[in-house]
């Protein structure tokens, strides 16, 4: 099952949908003679919606996703960190739905739970909380969002190390979110770090890069700094054409490049008046989890198929470490969904473990 997930993976990253939707779909066939609850099953379930999602039919993504759950959960329990790793999948797909009322329970719980079983540190914990943290941002509660990513920043550098692929996707959502807020002065020396850092570990010419470097850049121009953003799009658009880097992050750098030239020649008055946004870069580059919940993206911009590598990007898959999801971890890391109580005149549904 797991080269079948992987071939699957490789074959929808090389943009070969149709192939891969026909051995995805054959390789749940497979999996069911097995039993519905069996964890080939549920593999086999999740590797199709994350197919599903990357190529743009989130009503399949999210009917799959939700047999999943069923299946996970009476085989595992809900606690389990492969149920959890399920749930947090579908409330994402909810929330890219636009169906935030349902999407918004499933998103506390998947925190709440995680944070218990794995810790409030944990990889899985910090995507939950990125999740949690983009629907609170496009529901219209900005001020519980900061305070939630910095304390999820913290006990990312503290566990992980400040180089490590979930602390630099944590530094670059929370410098989006800061920069949706107009405190570029203090999104600023973040997307730095995170452009950085992932030129370090990935290479300039890894999508997760090249992402950070249209981020930062982004940021550059909309205070003012166009040559410097000028000359980060130039050599962000050269490495991606280089590398193997996915089509849509291409044509995003070169569309920014546009945009800028576009916005050199307006007059000052009309350049601050351009609305910019940065995008949230795909959280847990590495780990295969749902991406960040980026609920605001650009209007009529796709769900991004190629922000990773296998296993599918945005999509959901069991962590290799275990038969069904990531061990159990403590850690002394302050409690994110604690930081939200003390927030004043933000509720949540109860939720009973």
């Amino acid at each position: 099952m797991a080269c079948v997930s992987g071939l699957v993976a490789s074959l929808a990253g090389a943009g070969k949908f149709k192939e891969a939707e026909v051995l995805g779909r054959q390789a749940l066939c497979d999996a069911e003679r097995l039993g519905q609850h069996h964890r080939c099953t549920i593999q086999a379930l999740t590797s199709l919606a994350a197919l599903m999602q990357a190529s743009g039919d989130g009503q399949e993504a999210e009917q799959l996703l939700r047999r999943a759950l069923a299946c996970s959960e009476a085989a595992l329990t809900r606690a389990h960190p492969g149920t959890l790793n399920i749930l947090s999948g579908l409330a994402s797909q909810l929330a890219l739905a636009g169906k935030q009322v349902e999407a918004e329970p499933l998103l506390w719980e998947a925190v709440e739970r995680k944070e218990t079983v794995l810790g409030p540190a944990h990889p899985d914990t910090l995507h939950a909380v990125s999740s949690l943290a983009a629907h609170l941002m496009a529901t219209g509660r900005r001020p519980a969002v900061e305070p939630l990513l910095r304390r999820a920043l913290e006990g990312s550098e503290q566990e992980l190390g400040p180089e490590h692929p979930v602390t630099l996707a944590m530094q670059n959502n929370l410098a989006v979110m800061l920069q949706r807020m107009n405190k570029q002065g203090q999104a600023e020396p973040l997307l730095r770090k995170a452009a950085a850092g992932s030129q370090q570990v990935f290479g300039e010419a890894h999508p997760t890069t090249l992402r950070a470097c249209g981020n930062l850049a982004t940021l550059l121009r909309e205070e003012g700094k166009h040559g410097e953003a000028e000359q980060l799009l130039r050599r962000a658009i050269d490495s991606s054409a280089a590398g193997a880097c996915a089509v849509g992050i291409h044509l995003d750098l070169q569309a920014e490049l546009t945009e800028l030239r576009n916005l050199l020649t307006m007059s000052p008055d009309k350049q601050r008046s351009v609305n910019l946004q940065a995008v949230p870069m795909p959280f847990l580059v590495g780990f295969g989890r749902l991406g960040c919940c980026d609920c605001s993206r650009r209007p009529g911009q796709p769900v991004d198929c190629g922000e990773r590598p296998p296993p599918l990007s945005h999509g959901i898959t069991i962590d290799s470490t275990s038969p069904l999801g990531g061990s159990p971890r403590t850690s002394a890391a302050p409690s994110p969904v604690a930081t939200l109580r003390e927030l004043d005149g933000l509720r949540k549904p109860s939720m009973v473990l």
